[in-house]
């Protein structure tokens, strides 16, 4: 009613609804994630369990996709039968079904192409090279999102001790 525009940005707790202010919290993360980063990228065994989580997720899309596979040979099967006996509500409905296997097919299909580019990336470095100039940048709150995304898997905040982080090697973990 004033006219002003107030900028107050917080994370919220989904649990509890505490709320913390986005540059404090940003300030926070980004000191350890600096060591995590430096870590990461100079330590071999962490990158290669960064490899399994990739090679499981493509592990996973692939059972995914051949799911969906056999669920569409087995709705051509029943189109068949649905166009034999005249049943055209049946036949929309398998239609419509199909329809929509193709495009969770797709979308498999997408997240499979962005898997192996970053497997691509993750062997021949460059993956990891994008977060070491985390430290000598300054982000955009945006950024800084996306990179707490990838390895922040927890914050535990108390009043009576100071911010725990926890860091995640599987950054395809909410894919």
């Amino acid at each position: 009613k004033d006219k002003k525009k107030y900028n107050y940005r917080y994370y919220i707790c989904e649990n509890c609804a505490y709320k913390w202010p986005i540059k404090e919290l940003h300030s926070i993360v980004i000191k350890e994630l600096n060591h995590f980063l430096k870590q990461l990228t100079t330590n071999d065994s962490k990158q290669q369990m960064i490899q399994q989580f990739i090679e499981q997720h493509m592990q996973f899309l692939d059972h995914c996709i051949e799911d969906i596979e056999q669920k569409l040979n087995l709705l051509l099967t029943k189109e068949e039968l649905a166009k034999a006996h005249s049943d055209q509500h049946l036949l929309n409905l398998i239609i419509y079904k199909n329809e929509e296997l193709i495009l969770e097919r797709e979308v498999l299909n997408d997240k499979q192409l962005l898997l192996e580019n970053m497997q691509d990336s993750l062997k021949n470095g460059e993956f990891l090279k994008r977060f070491s100039l985390v430290p000598d940048e300054k982000l955009h709150n945006q950024e800084l999102r996306l990179i707490i995304m990838y390895f922040v898997e927890a914050i535990i905040v108390s009043s009576s001790t100071s911010p725990r982080i926890t860091f995640s090697l599987d950054i395809l973990r909410d894919i």
